[in-house]
């Protein structure tokens, strides 16, 4: 297999192929135990993503019912959950914003 290199004015040039010796067998000894330890990690169970895990904080948090918005970003980000990964949440859950009397946001989740 020959291996090509593009050159500055945009021509193919083609390389010399690899040589057969103690470093490319070497290299396909690590291929081949990589793929074997990429095989063992599939196996291992994998965390949930991070927006699973805001959506589960988010429902189990306002089940409750309404909480301020301030009060729901400063527990959101002692949870360890990203400002981002918390709108997507939101949105994902259809939470409802709901403006108070005293011109303050809360989040409630949404009417059944």
């Amino acid at each position: 297999m020959l291996d090509a290199v593009r050159r500055r004015d945009d021509r193919m040039r083609a390389l010399n192929p690899p040589k057969a010796g103690p470093g490319l067998l070497a290299k396909v000894a690590d291929a081949v135990v990589g793929a074997a330890v990429v095989a063992v990690d599939a196996m291992v169970p994998v965390q949930a993503p991070a927006k699973q895990r805001a959506i589960d904080w988010l429902t189990n948090t306002l089940s409750a019912g309404p909480v301020l918005a301030n009060v729901m970003k400063a527990r959101a980000k002692a949870a360890g959950i990203r400002p981002r990964t918390l709108r997507r949440a939101a949105e994902a859950v259809a939470v409802r914003y709901v403006r108070n009397a005293d011109k303050s946001w809360s989040w409630a989740l949404p009417v059944a």
